[in-house]
């Protein structure tokens, strides 16, 4: 099957079944390699803040909920994870978003 013939077998799966169906039926971690998704987890360590942290921003509403939902899990896109590790950056600058490590 050359690449046409691929494309054009994924669109008419994509119209007959979904694209969430079709994304729900793959493993989640191919989907998530593949569309450069990140989990909480995932952004909280490129953002060097505990998990906890970033959950707290999430719910405070500092910062967006992740927009990406499979299996019940959610993740960040790469253009969302960028904007966070942006908005992040300027607060940070501006003493509004601060993360202190415990000490000792």
């Amino acid at each position: 099957m050359n690449d046409d013939e691929s494309r054009r077998a994924l669109r008419q799966l994509e119209q007959t079944l979904g694209i969430e169906f079709l994304l729900n039926s793959l493993p989640q971690e191919h989907v998530k390699r593949a569309l450069q998704l990140r989990s909480i987890a995932d952004l909280a360590a490129e953002l060097g803040v505990p998990y906890e942290t970033l959950r707290s921003w999430i719910t405070n509403g500092r910062v967006p909920k992740p927009e990406v939902q499979l299996h019940k899990r959610a993740y960040f896109s790469p253009e969302q994870a960028l904007a966070i590790k942006v908005i992040v950056t300027g607060q940070r600058k501006n003493k509004n978003l601060t993360y202190k490590p415990k000490t000792g």
